[in-house]
């Protein structure tokens, strides 16, 4: 017996419903299409500055030649499953600094120069004068990161101790 299939259209390839409405990964093919396209990845332009959270803490940079720049960031703890940290933003930046969602495609004007990061990324775009300039992210160290960093160091120690009394009895 042979099984009838509905055949694959560009629709539900390209990741639109069958209604035509977008899904939630197609806002984020298309900021990106749109803002990083014809754009340098500047990694060395990122400077995190911060405790621990800051190695967590993902950014990418990328820029055009006319200034447009787009900072992607994410925050993926090694300790806990997710989080979120505070990132205070120094872009060296002109005009508006504008936040997208990636699930929804909508946009908002950054008021304040401190956002939370989650596990989601958030896409930021931005306009510099000057494309050779870094742009520092300030981050908030996590509670709960330092509350686990504060019990592996107890446990670490802990170990150790226990470790010199096991020697010292077995050599008795």
């Amino acid at each position: 017996m042979q099984s009838i299939q509905t055949p694959m259209t560009l629709r539900t390839i390209s990741g639109c419903y069958g209604n035509g409405t977008w899904k939630p990964a197609a806002y984020a093919y298309n900021l990106f299409s749109n803002h990083c396209s014809n754009s340098i990845l500047y990694q060395d332009l990122v400077i995190k500055r911060g405790g621990v959270s800051s190695t967590d803490l993902m950014a990418t940079l990328y820029r055009r030649n006319n200034g447009n720049s787009t900072l992607i960031m994410w925050y993926d703890p090694t300790l806990y499953i997710e989080g979120t940290i505070e990132v205070t933003l120094d872009l060296s930046e002109m005009g508006d600094i504008t936040i997208h969602d990636i699930y929804t495609g909508a946009n908002q004007t950054l008021t304040g120069d401190t956002v939370m990061v989650g596990n989601a990324p958030i896409f930021i775009t931005f306009q510099t004068t000057n494309i050779s300039n870094p742009i520092t992210l300030h981050i908030k160290e996590s509670g709960i990161a330092i509350t686990l960093y504060v019990i592996i160091f107890i446990v670490l120690i802990s170990s150790l101790g226990l470790t010199v009394v096991i020697k010292r009895r077995k050599n008795e």
